[in-house]
């Protein structure tokens, strides 16, 4: 049976340890600390972001690329992030509200993470 291939996912902030280790787990991850990191607008499917600032050049960047299929924030604000280019680019933006709130809401930030991402 043929292994399937996960998405390469690239985030952009350092993850809350059980995020960390769900997200290694369902993606192909690439972590602010590899050396790849830098080539996320070229490579990367789907986006993991908790403050960092996406804007309206990455997503021309992404769109000329082609590959990124989602952007998935933590936490509620997605001011850092240039929604219009964004949709103009075909990329939806996921945010998943508390999940920095606390580990034990509604699920663990990193069932949120996930459920947010996988959710496209």
């Amino acid at each position: 049976m043929p292994v399937p291939i996960r998405p390469r996912v690239f985030a952009l902030d350092p993850l809350q340890s059980e995020a960390l280790e769900l997200a290694q787990k369902h993606f192909d991850l690439v972590l602010p600390t590899d050396t790849e990191a830098g080539a996320w607008r070229q490579q990367a499917d789907g986006l993991l972001v908790i403050g960092s600032h996406v804007t309206e050049e990455d997503f021309e960047q992404v769109s000329q690329a082609g590959k990124l299929k989602f952007l998935s924030k933590q936490g509620t604000g997605v001011d850092k992030i240039a929604l219009g280019a964004a949709k103009k680019a075909g990329v939806p933006v996921m945010n998943t509200p508390g999940v920095n709130v606390g580990t034990r809401m509604h699920g663990s930030p990193a069932q949120e993470l996930t459920i947010g991402a996988s959710g496209s």
